[in-house]
């Protein structure tokens, strides 16, 4: 009788232990499968996040009469340097710190900061061929598509201690170049003005009769530092 009890005692211990083995496991696999997911959707956001819709610059809408409507803005606003230099036309954007127009240095270069970061930057829309495309230095070239770019894929390389870049989105009548420099491999401040051209660029296409009768846009947010004048900046000293 007891060897009976023992035996049936110990048959509830083994279902016990095999029901308790069972939930851990589920539990396990739980978490486990959990866990993927989860991991799956933060690289899913992550990639996402690198990724800029460079359609959305709507190069290709920038035909030859677009293109002059984007030339007569850029004379008109101060914070963009429009030259014309060796049989080549480009603008370059002037940057901000501490609310004034940072001079150049050598080759266009504005030396400012973002995001606690110093940066090096520097940034061009140009016409016909993009500057600067038949030197030796290394950079991303790529052609206005309907697609988005990783951001990721840019070519970097580093120079006295600083990761440096050079993007060109090239299209038929315009190109958009910007050179970053900076202590941080990722490519913040690149996506930061692409982010800020795409608004810029379709604002444009979509007030373009304004421009063509007044020069300028209604949008402050374009013009953040104002002068006295839409074509010349005037020294007030002079």
């Amino acid at each position: 009788m007891l060897l009976i009890f023992q035996q049936k005692h110990l048959t509830k211990q083994q279902k016990l232990y095999t029901s308790n083995s069972k939930i851990l496991i589920y539990i396990f696999l739980f978490f486990v499968v959990f866990g993927c997911k989860l991991s799956e959707k933060t690289t899913k956001s992550n990639e996402e996040k690198e990724l800029i819709p460079i359609h959305q610059l709507k190069l290709s809408e920038y035909n030859s009469v677009n293109t002059e409507i984007l030339k007569r803005y850029l004379i008109g606003n101060a914070r963009w340097d429009y030259i014309e230099k060796r049989g080549k036309t480009f603008a370059i954007r002037r940057e901000i710190q501490a609310s004034n127009y940072i001079p150049y240095e050598f080759d266009y270069i504005s030396k400012h900061s973002y995001k606690n970061n110093r940066i090096e930057s520097r940034i061009i829309i140009s016409f016909g061929e993009p500057l600067g495309l038949r030197n030796s230095v290394e950079k991303t070239l790529i052609q206005f598509s309907n697609k988005s770019f990783d951001l990721r894929k840019i070519h970097i390389q580093k120079q006295h201690g600083k990761y440096e870049s050079r993007l060109i989105i090239h299209s038929d009548n315009l190109n958009i170049q910007i050179f970053e420099s900076s202590y941080k491999s990722e490519r913040i401040y690149t996506k930061k003005v692409l982010e800020e051209l795409i608004l810029e660029l379709n604002t444009i296409l979509l007030h373009k009769n304004e421009i063509e009768k007044f020069g300028k846009l209604s949008f402050p947010i374009f013009y953040p530092i104002s002068f006295d004048s839409t074509f010349f900046i005037i020294d007030p000293s002079a």
